[in-house]
Order: structure tokens, then sequence, then C-alpha cells
């Protein structure tokens, strides 16, 4: 047998004698990016989110109680400052007189006479156009079989018209709602009717 060519327990590594490391250009791990070099030390929004969070929860908290009174306080203070202002006068020119029976704001509308219902006076910035046409056009007679009754009243020099139709009892209320629903039904039914038969006469004793 062939003896076989010993080893030594220990052999030297083929190492460089010297090995230089060299401190110019910082070293990068490779998970680094510029991003986090760049943040590297640096104070960023979220910790200042974070930083905020804990303060308000260390923070002692407002009662219901404080809240309310900062709220009355604030509203006295808001009507004072109201109450200290001079009251703005508007004169007639500019006063604003669209409503929803005027909508277009319209002044010239009036009546051509004083006229009530059942007693008492229309006022006409509670009417609409359509109905201020018609109680202008509305002459006196009997309507809708009876149940309405128009006539005209001299007083002091002016003719005043007057509408009357019975509306106490339930009875008579359904009466009258079988022939209109409103003051315009009412007066449209009466123009009409009255251009068909004519001009009529009717006596108030």
């Amino acid at each position: 047998m062939s003896a076989r060519k010993s080893t030594p327990a220990s052999e030297p590594m083929n190492l460089p004698k010297t090995t230089t490391v060299s401190f110019d250009e910082p070293v990068v791990s490779e998970a680094s990016s510029p991003d986090d070099e760049y943040l590297l030390g640096q104070r960023t929004s979220e910790d200042d989110a974070l930083e905020q969070e804990k303060e308000a929860e260390t923070a002692p908290g407002v009662t219901n109680n404080q809240l309310a009174e900062a709220i009355m306080q604030l509203a006295k203070s808001q009507q004072a400052m109201v109450d200290s202002q001079p009251v703005k006068r508007v004169p007639w020119s500019k006063f604003k007189t669209r409503s929803p029976f005027n909508p277009t704001g319209n002044r010239k509308r009036k009546l051509s006479r004083r006229c009530y219902q059942n007693g008492y006076p229309m006022d006409v910035r509670k009417l609409f156009d359509e109905e201020i046409a018609l109680l202008n056009q509305l002459r006196p007679g009997k309507y809708f079989s009876g149940l309405v009754t128009v006539y005209e009243v001299t007083t002091g020099g002016n003719v005043d018209l007057h509408i009357h139709y019975l509306n106490k009892s339930f009875d008579q209320r359904l009466a009258l709602k079988s022939e209109f629903k409103n003051l315009r039904e009412m007066l449209r039914g009466c123009v009409e009717e009255a251009s068909k038969r004519g001009p009529t006469t009717i006596r108030v004793d």
C-alpha cells in the first residue's frame, strides 16, 4: 500500500497581507434607498401627526356644560351686535312688493272698487292677478243656481261689490264645494255665466 501524504492540521489561507478601508464614500446598505438616507435623522409629517394625537389624548377634555356656555356667549354677542346696528329705512320706491300672490312685484295692481266677501273686505295684497282681473269684471247677479249672490251697494259716493254665499253648515259647504274649490274658480264661473245670460239686476233691501 502506498502511503498517504500527510496534511497538516492547520494550513494557512491565501489572504492578502494588508486590507485597506476607504472612508471617503458613505457605506449604503442594499436595503437602503436615497429617500431613506434623506429621511434619516429628520422629522416627518407623520411624526407630527402622531405627536398631536398624543397631545390631544393627554389634554383635558371640554365638558358639555362648558361647550353650551360658550355657544350661549357667542349667541349673546351676535345679538348685541345686531341690536347695536341702526334700523335701515327703506323708501317706498325701493320697497319690495314681491309675494306668493304677486311674484312679479307689480305695484299697479288694484281693484276698480272695494270688494267684500261675506262682509269681509278683500285685500289686494292677498289676491292673485287673475282674481283681481275677475273681480273687476264681475257683475251683480245670482250664480251657481243661487248659491252665490253678487250685488253692489253705493255708500258715500262709492260703489262697493259684495259677494255673499252661505257656508256655516256642513251641507252648505258641501254644496259650494261641489261647484267650485276656491275663490278663483268661483269668480271664473260667475264671469262666464254672466257673459252668457247678459246683465241682471239684484235688489238689496
